[in-house]
């Protein structure tokens, strides 16, 4: 962290804990206790006045001004940051502890101190399955100036079948879905949108060509009709669930644009149209017997292939 960084972090840290020592706030920051002092020292030098009483204090309340959000505002902006998986499992994650702790110290006096600090009812339990090695925070790192700077780079990527190659891409956006971050960017070698996976990318060049992007371009229109995450033809499904099965199906909801038929007999009728079959295929696996695809044949198809496999794999 930089130090200019740490020592507004510091400030907010001191606004929305009056109870922190030198010893705790050097823990939280990552650095040491000798530093938290020459920070403190720093801060009443450029008139911010610090002060220790059971904790270390700030003399004016005056530093940001105040957010007037209402208690239900509030919790719910704590449970979406304390819940993001940005927070413990990606780059951006002391980005979010930082923007956090600014939040709450800049709050009025319309938020009760104790549910500043209060543990959390509610959560939403998600992982990433990516693992932030120095060398994936690295490439975070790299996409980001690449976007920003509208600059062309050259990737090294595995797919999920096949060898890797090396791809030209104009990146447009890092995105999470469905446990992971991917690029999203125009391949030149597809000549087409495409989507990767970040933890899939084995070497990232940044080249010496800009790009234009396209002002028509959205990810909304992009991810439309994908099941999650990938794209392709618009296909209708039609899947009769039966058993648990049919409870799961009707009581959540699994696509926007899906619709549930209950039948008399207690089975269920589901429709959806969805770019491509590869990713509702997986998803419909999950219910093995209890799913039969009614249309297209090509899923049903590709299903009963994967359940001949498994028989003659498990005999």
């Amino acid at each position: 962290m930089r130090k200019s960084n740490r020592l507004i972090y510091e400030i907010n840290l001191i606004r929305n804990n009056r109870s922190l020592n030198a010893e705790r706030i050097a823990d939280i920051c990552g650095v040491t206790a000798r530093t938290v002092y020459r920070d403190i020292i720093e801060l009443s030098e450029a008139n911010i006045p610090v002060y220790y009483d059971r904790g270390y204090k700030l003399a004016t309340n005056t530093f940001m001004p105040p957010l007037n959000f209402d208690v239900d505002e509030f919790l719910a902006l704590r449970i979406a940051l304390a819940n993001t998986e940005l927070r413990e499992s990606s780059p951006y994650g002391e980005t979010v502890r930082r923007a956090e702790a600014k939040i709450v110290a800049a709050l009025n006096g319309s938020i009760p101190t104790e549910l500043k600090t209060r543990p959390l009812n509610a959560r939403l339990q998600g992982k990433s399955t990516d693992c932030f090695t120095a060398s994936l925070v690295l490439t975070f790192r790299q996409l980001e100036l690449a976007i920003e700077g509208r600059q062309q780079i050259e990737i090294d990527y595995q797919p999920l079948s096949g060898q890797s190659g090396i791809r030209r891409v104009d990146p447009y956006y890092i995105v999470f879905r469905r446990h992971a971050f991917y690029l999203i960017g125009f391949c030149h070698k597809r000549t087409e949108y495409r989507t990767f996976r970040i933890g899939r990318i084995r070497g990232l060049t940044l080249l010496d060509r800009k790009f234009t992007r396209d002002g028509r371009f959205s990810l909304e229109s992009y991810f439309q009709n994908a099941w999650e995450i990938f794209t392709g033809p618009m296909v209708v499904v039609e899947v009769k669930f039966t058993g648990s099965a049919a409870t799961v199906i009707t009581t959540g909801r699994h696509h926007d644009g899906e619709t549930v038929k209950r039948l008399k007999n207690g089975d269920v009728l589901y429709r959806v149209t969805t770019a491509g079959i590869q990713e509702i295929g997986m998803w419909l696996k999950q219910f093995g017997a209890e799913a039969s695809v009614i249309k297209p044949p090509e899923l049903r198809d590709e299903l009963r292939e994967f359940y001949q496999r498994a028989v003659r794999e498990f005999r």
